[in-house]
């Protein structure tokens, strides 16, 4: 074999099991190396401060209490995104609400990995 060719034949052989192995390492849908997100939508002040999620009552479930179960369940911060919400609407004017007004709601959405 001539050096270009044999280089080409190594390349190719290099490239093949370079693929093979990437394809080999892929995780499935379900397998064990899949990473799992949960998404917490978390509204009101203090005590009164509710969480969403999926498979979460429709009122809700305490901040803590929800925290706690993904906790349990092995999954980590991810991040954490606020804002806040007008918990009133006003006509014939536009409200100057301040994050210390009382009527002011804030509004979480935190992410939690597995």
């Amino acid at each position: 074999m001539t050096r270009p060719v044999a280089l080409f034949v190594a390349a190719l052989t290099l490239a093949a099991a370079a693929v093979g192995f990437a394809l080999s390492q892929a995780a499935s849908a379900d397998g064990p190396g899949t990473k799992r997100l949960a998404y917490l939508y978390i509204s009101g002040r203090g005590a009164t401060a509710r969480a969403w999620y999926q498979g979460a009552p429709p009122s809700g479930t305490p901040v803590q209490d929800a925290l706690d179960k993904f906790i349990a369940d092995g999954y980590q911060f991810a991040a954490i995104s606020s804002g806040g919400l007008p918990s009133q609407v006003l006509t014939g004017g536009v409200p100057s609400l301040s994050p210390g007004d009382a009527s002011f709601d804030a509004a979480f959405v935190i992410l939690l990995q597995r």
